[in-house]
């Protein structure tokens, strides 16, 4: 019976996995911390401690299993941090291979994981099949999420290079426990196990594919007893916002001199309230003079500017503008976000109390923040899910955002202005453009018919709306080691609270104002989405790439401004000009 047993043991998994040896060999080095690579074991300690197993799997069984797993029903999922193709969890496929692997993993595999890493474990197994073709990554993340302990992953393709990009990337972290850098890779070595204990700073992510090939994987955790001994990611600081300005009345700017004339006129500026108020945002195109915006695209790309990367990895990586390193002609125009007249301008648009008040304490006026970026491909921004308790309310918007928007020349925009207001610049009887009979006029912000729609040639590049992530997590979402996020619960609990609600809508206003440059190269997919954690259905506004067009956003606390992941395909760079303004509050009636 021993050697029945014995027997299958080396049918499934390798002979040298159960090598006594072997096996004190990962002991010792997984214990000790310390370093090796040799034929079969390679073992990594920095940033944390990863092993891996050469030949892991017979290789009769790989074959089969291979060819069984890709006949596995999977969906494919594109969301802020991912997008792969992933089967449910394994445990009720009926291949033999499968079953095979799974009661090797079941039977031997986890007091194979207890004893040589000394890592207690209860028996549950997840494993599910993930699947990365071109353009597919999985960003930085932590798999730290319930009762998982050591997180795993088995290599199922051949040839793999590095120039195809799909390596297993592992972060190190900062003072404060945030990722920081990849210092390590590991490329996906055909019939290989790769393992590692879960933790608060076990950050790693699946590089983007960068080839035709299919990367192929089973992966999962072992489960066990939740660790206490830690709260996780307790001392992480919150991200260093861009410093906050006062509306400045010193700045001598001229806004008929770089805005375009329409824009300014005050039917169009009715016009433009109406839809924010409607729609709680605007597009509007070609919003700066040609040769001005032209001059300033030029300035922006000078080789003469500092950039700066910024993380965390697990919610941000691009790069910020450092002001010294301005031209004049740049300093001139950024302080045009700063000057009174176009807080006042903001104002006439959005109706937000953007313009300070005499008899208020000047730290009780409005703000405004500006931030200059620079992206390229590898760069996004992630659903910030793990921010301070004061940032990760829920929230609601004031309005319901829509997705439907288009673009309006500004002359046509011009006359569709006029054929909503009568000439002396009064209302006309229709109050909304989307009431039967009413005019069609819209900022790039209300729905068209269809057949409007077939028939403009002025409609942005269409944007595929992003997927919001799910709040229902399990098991079964798994990916390359492991699907990354933290309990939905943690940020949630009060996501269907009235009284949560109420209180967000009277919170003072916050408008993004955001101005993009050099974007014509760039993928329709490469948008900047806004997004509520809680909401499964997609993008609340998608913003597609468009240069020269002044997109106003308004939003109360909570809501995420995501920028997807540029791919491996964009070989320039392009800018984006971020500001957001605050309104003016009221003081404490007891205030000194």
């Amino acid at each position: 019976m021993q050697s029945s047993c014995k027997k299958q043991k080396k049918t499934v998994i390798s002979e040298h996995v159960y090598a006594l040896e072997f096996q004190e060999e990962v002991s010792k080095h997984w214990q000790e911390g310390t370093p090796i690579k040799k034929d079969n074991l390679e073992m990594i300690t920095e940033p944390f401690r990863v092993c891996r197993i050469s030949n892991f799997l017979d290789n009769e069984l790989l074959e089969k299993l291979k060819e069984d797993v890709q006949k596995v029903p999977s969906r494919r999922s594109d969301i802020d941090l991912y997008r792969f193709e992933h089967t449910e969890d394994l445990a009720n496929v009926d291949a033999t291979s499968v079953r095979a692997l799974r009661d090797a993993f079941t039977n031997d595999i986890v007091s194979w994981m207890e004893r040589n890493t000394g890592i207690e474990l209860d028996g549950k197994v997840s494993m599910a099949s993930s699947k990365y073709i071109d353009g597919d990554y999985l960003l930085c993340h932590d798999d730290n999420m319930g009762d998982r302990r050591i997180a795993y992953v088995l290599y199922l393709t051949k040839n793999w290079l590095p120039k195809d990009g799909g390596a297993l990337e592992l972060f190190n972290k900062d003072k404060d426990g945030s990722p920081k850098n990849v210092v390590y890779s590991l490329l996906p070595e055909y019939n290989s196990l790769v393992f590692f204990e879960v933790t608060e700073n076990s950050y790693h992510q699946v590089a983007e594919v960068t080839s035709d090939k299919t990367r192929l994987s089973v992966n999962g955790w072992f489960h066990g007893p939740i660790d206490e001994r830690k709260p996780k990611n307790s001392k992480r600081s919150e991200i260093p916002e861009p410093p906050l300005f006062d509306p400045e009345e010193n700045v001598k700017v001229k806004l008929q001199e770089m805005i375009n004339e329409l824009y300014l006129k005050p039917s169009t500026i009715e016009q433009i309230q109406e839809n924010v108020e409607q729609e709680s945002y605007v597009f509007l195109s070609n919003f700066f003079k040609k040769d001005l915006y032209q001059k300033i695209s030029e300035e922006i790309a000078s080789k003469n500017i500092k950039w700066t990367k910024v993380g965390p990895a697990d919610l941000r990586n691009y790069e910020t503008a450092s002001e010294d390193s301005f031209s004049d002609e740049l300093k001139r125009f950024l302080s045009l976000f700063r000057s009174i007249e176009f807080f006042r301008l903001l104002k006439g648009y959005t109706e937000l109390d953007l313009e300070p008040s005499e008899d208020i304490d000047k730290d009780c006026g409005p703000k405004g923040s500006m931030e200059l970026q620079r992206w390229t491909c590898g760069d996004y921004t992630l659903m910030s899910d793990k921010l301070s308790s004061d940032q990760n309310m829920s929230m609601s918007w004031t309005n319901n955002m829509k997705r439907d928007r288009f673009n309006k020349d500004p002359k046509e925009f011009e006359n569709s202005c006029r054929s909503k207001y009568n000439d002396d610049g009064c209302k006309g009887a229709t109050n909304s453009p989307k009431q039967a009979g009413g005019s069609d006029t819209v900022c790039a912000t209300t729905k068209k018919t269809t057949e409007e729609k077939s028939n403009s040639t002025l409609t942005p590049r269409a944007a595929q709306p992003s997927s919001a992530r799910s709040s229902d997590y399990d098991d079964s979402d798994v990916s390359d080691i492991g699907d990354y996020l933290s309990d939905q619960d943690d940020h949630l609990e009060d996501s269907g609270s009235n009284e949560s609600s109420s209180q967000n809508a009277l919170e003072p206003g916050t408008l993004d104002v955001i101005l993009q440059f050099h974007t014509g190269h760039l993928w329709e997919t490469e948008t900047i989405d806004y997004m509520e954690p809680e909401q499964q259905d997609g993008a609340l506004i998608t913003i597609p790439a468009e240069d020269n067009h002044l997109c106003l956003v308004y939003r109360t606390q909570g809501t995420t401004r995501v920028h997807r992941y540029v791919s491996h395909r964009e070989k320039e760079f392009f800018y984006n000009l971020v500001c957001t303004y605050h309104e003016q509050s009221e003081a404490p009636e007891n205030a000194d």
